[in-house]
This record gives structure tokens, C-alpha cells and sequence, in this order.
């Protein structure tokens, strides 16, 4: 186990300069990588949602569900401060442009991604919240997506939600519920040895 442990502190003391040049690699090169998108993308988040939901049970989620408010402030600012604030600053700074503005505010009304589990699970945060704010958000989006879109933007964009949704389906909510399971079966000791990374280094501000 002291390999797999080596690992662990090493890639938690340096993964955000690996996504920094990740990231920069595929900007740089993206017709080289683009080759990646499909089920090898799909499967890589899978496994970063199982990773980093390995945090908690279903006791552990439940205990969420007890107290919401920070959950439901949470999708509030998501779902309706920041795509209000983003549509009054899209208008605002790029009134020609208003299928710009459209995909701004687009961005902002999809349900929130895997990276947010996988961050939090790098800094060593409260895992069960996040998971239910993601959970909650990957069931909800094919109605929070064509209705905001509506009310904020007055147009109907298309989108295939359903699609969007099955995509979801497999990246979050199926490898998540599998995260809980291995995690309640082993009375929380997959944390330990089945995570591929534990926090980050403490000078990396997280």
C-alpha cells in the first residue's frame, strides 16, 4: 500500500498544475484530442464521480437532506442569481451579440459538472453535499434547462435534454449510487484504499 499512498500525496499536491497543462494542451491541440470525446470522455468521468463520491453513505446523504438550506442556497445561486447576473452583463457588454448572451447564460443553467465533486474531493471538502447538490441538479436539468432558457433569453433554444440527461445518468447519478454502496459496505474504509487521491497540498490554496 505505500506505492498507491505515495501516488495518492503526490498527484493531491499536484493535480491543479495537471489540469492547468491538461487544459492548456487541449486549447492548444484539439483536433489531436478531440479524438478522446465519447465513451473514453464518458467513462473518465464516471470514474472521477465514483472517485470522489466515495466520501459518504447513504446515512451520510441523508443527513443532508435533514438540513437543506445550504443545498437549496446553493442551487439557488446557481440556477437563478448567476444566470440573471450573467444575462444582465451579457446585454450589457455585448448588446450585438445576443446569441452570445444566449450561450453564457446556457452555461450557467446546465447542471453543475463532475469536476465540482472532484475538486472537493482534491481540497478535502464536505463531500455529501456537493454529491447531493450534483445528484439533484443531473435530475432536475430537463426542466430547469428549457425553462430557464425561456424565461431568461425568450427564445426556444434546442436541446437535447433527454440525451443530456442519459449522459448524466451514466457520468453521475449511477456511478455515484455505486460510490455509496461500495462505501456503506465497507463501513467507509473504500475512502481510504480505494481513492486515487486524498486532499491537496496545504500550500495550495484550495
Amino acid at each position: 500500500m505505500q506505492k498507491p499512498s505515495q501516488w495518492s500525496r503526490f498527484l493531491g499536491a499536484h493535480f491543479p498544475w495537471f489540469v492547468l497543462a491538461c487544459a492548456t494542451t487541449g486549447v492548444l491541440f484539439p483536433d489531436t484530442f478531440s479524438r478522446l470525446n465519447g465513451s473514453i470522455t464518458m467513462g473518465l468521468f464516471a470514474f472521477m464521480t465514483f472517485a470522489n463520491s466515495l466520501g459518504g453513505g447513504f446515512r451520510e446523504l441523508g443527513r443532508v437532506f435533514l438540513r437543506p438550506l445550504p443545498v437549496v442556497v446553493t442551487l439557488v445561486l446557481l440556477h437563478v442569481v448567476i444566470p440573471v447576473l450573467t444575462l444582465g452583463l451579457g446585454n450589457l457588454l455585448f448588446p450585438a451579440a445576443p446569441l452570445f448572451t444566449t450561450g453564457l447564460v446556457l452555461e450557467y443553467v446546465i447542471p453543475t459538472g463532475v469536476a465540482s465533486l472532484m475538486w472537493v474531493g482534491i481540497c478535502g471538502g464536505n463531500a455529501p453535499p456537493c454529491l447531493s447538490i450534483v445528484l439533484l441538479d443531473t435530475l432536475a436539468a430537463p426542466v430547469v434547462i428549457p425553462l430557464s432558457l425561456k424565461l431568461l433569453v425568450g427564445s426556444v433554444v434546442e436541446v437535447d435534454t433527454w440525451s443530456m440527461m442519459g449522459d448524466m445518468m451514466v457520468m453521475v447519478a449511477l456511478p455515484a449510487l455505486a460510490a455509496m454502496t461500495v462505501y456503506q459496505a465497507t463501513g467507509g474504509r473504500a475512502a481510504v484504499t480505494l481513492k486515487p487521491w486524498r486532499s491537496c497540498s496545504p500550500s495550495w490554496p484550495c
